[in-house]
């Protein structure tokens, strides 16, 4: 039982350090916008180091708080500039999905 209530205790952590990740890096997005009046590149890369931020915060070393802020920065880059998918032209071949209806009778 101790041993659940730990893991419990982590997941927890863990758990609440995504959605404060999440959290910052949609509100500095907005922010951005709100703040330089355009719906551009750059918000995400202001929303990205803002969100990097708070690891560094979460475990208290300023030096990673930096370092991991610079890498959400230039990976919200990346998406953006690829047109918000990682996936590129590359898999427009793909051939198409198919659905199956649900049986409605019985």
């Amino acid at each position: 039982m101790p041993a659940l209530v730990r893991t419990v205790g982590v997941s927890g952590a863990y758990a609440v350090t995504f959605m404060g990740v999440g959290a910052v890096y949609a509100g500095g997005e907005c922010l951005a916008e709100g703040i330089r009046g355009k719906h551009d590149f750059w918000n995400g890369v202001f929303g990205g180091f803002a969100a990097g931020t708070v690891l560094g915060v979460r475990i208290g070393r300023p030096g990673v708080s930096l370092g991991a802020g610079a890498a959400l920065a230039a990976m919200s880059a990346v998406v953006d500039s690829s047109g918000r998918s990682l996936r590129g032209s590359a898999g427009d071949d793909l051939p198409q999905r198919t659905y199956f209806p649900y049986a409605t009778e019985k």
